[in-house]
């Protein structure tokens, strides 16, 4: 067996600057915690990253609801689109023509172009 260490893959190592090795437990009444659900969510945040935030007093760069799906439509697209590369670079696809894939490449442009014209808003 090797010397060397082999990757596990998964999620990098933070550097130890980055590591968040406090751990903080806020009390907050039903009242006070609801709240702060509602600013979080309006805000497209997590709670415990929103609490961070307004305690550090950081920006909070919210995106509006439209962005926020055109983003995630964007994400869903980007993945199929790996899912469909690597499929067709391994040849597990088979039986499919270059017409298919035209047509199937245009339909993701389309997509594409609806998903960017909700970002701009129009």
């Amino acid at each position: 067996m090797s010397s060397e260490r082999k990757n596990k893959g998964g999620r990098p190592r933070k550097l130890p600057q980055e590591r968040r090795d406090f751990i903080a437990y806020p009390c907050f009444t039903r009242h006070e915690w609801s709240k702060l659900e509602e600013r979080a969510a309006a805000a497209g945040l997590p709670v415990a990253i929103f609490i961070r935030t307004v305690a550090l007093n950081l920006q909070i760069n919210s995106l509006p609801a439209v962005n926020r799906e055109a983003i995630v439509t964007l994400n869903r697209l980007g993945n199929n689109i790996n899912q469909v590369a690597k499929q067709l670079n391994t040849g597990q696809v088979k039986g499919i023509t270059a017409e298919q894939i035209d047509v199937w490449l245009n339909d993701v442009k389309a997509s594409i172009a609806a998903a960017g014209s909700a970002l701009h808003g129009r």
